[in-house]
């Protein structure tokens, strides 16, 4: 891979700064080459195990599937000999969960807030796709303070109409109690879990 001033370069893109570390890759804010549009590379190890790899995949899927102003836009991804990349839409306001660790968010902004978060929802529910970890740090915010839902890693697509999802992964803090009880969700977990 090729390196410059700013960082490395690759498939048309050039690494800004690394925004978000994980275990077995990173997300990185880029410049597109050809446009100067700025995006996010989320970039995940070839050497992580099936369950990882698969998720990463199902992430991928489920973005190609929805269109929304208030879902991350999938932009496009690839693969090298060491990663696979995912690279979606750049929202540069921070996320949800910063805006409330900054204290009570004014009554108005709330609405609107959740007004674009069950918009989005509603889109990927058409789809069938179950979200299952919506939660604060997953609701970013563009830089006019719009919604875009972000990570799918943990989504699931489901069959048919009235199916329901039984895998166990699944944010616990704001997850709806009928999941813990009895194991199965659909696409209401994911509006509790907005509430």
């Amino acid at each position: 891979q090729q390196q410059n001033a700013q960082g490395r370069c690759f498939h048309g893109y050039t690494e800004d700064k690394v925004i978000g570390k994980g275990q077995y890759g990173n997300a990185s804010l880029c410049t597109n080459l050809l446009s100067g549009e700025k995006v996010v590379v989320k970039a995940l190890s070839k050497g992580v195990d099936s369950k990882q790899l698969n998720s990463f995949r199902k992430e991928v899927a489920a973005m190609r599937l929805v269109d929304h102003p208030n879902i991350v836009k999938y932009i496009d991804s690839f693969d090298d000999d060491e990663n696979s990349y995912i690279v979606m839409e750049y929202a540069g306001g921070g996320d949800l969960e910063g805006l409330l660790v900054n204290g009570q968010v004014d009554e108005l902004v709330g609405v609107r807030i959740l007004h674009q978060l069950l918009s989005a929802l509603k889109v990927i529910h058409s789809k069938k796709i179950v979200h299952k970890d919506v939660k604060p740090e997953n609701v970013l915010l563009d830089s006019e303070g719009n919604v875009k839902l972000a990570d799918f890693g943990i989504a699931k697509i489901l069959e048919y109409e009235g199916d329901m999802g039984t895998t166990l992964a699944y944010s616990k803090e704001y997850g709806a109690p009928e999941l813990f009880k009895e194991g199965k969700y659909d696409t209401k977990y994911d509006i509790f879990s907005a509430g």
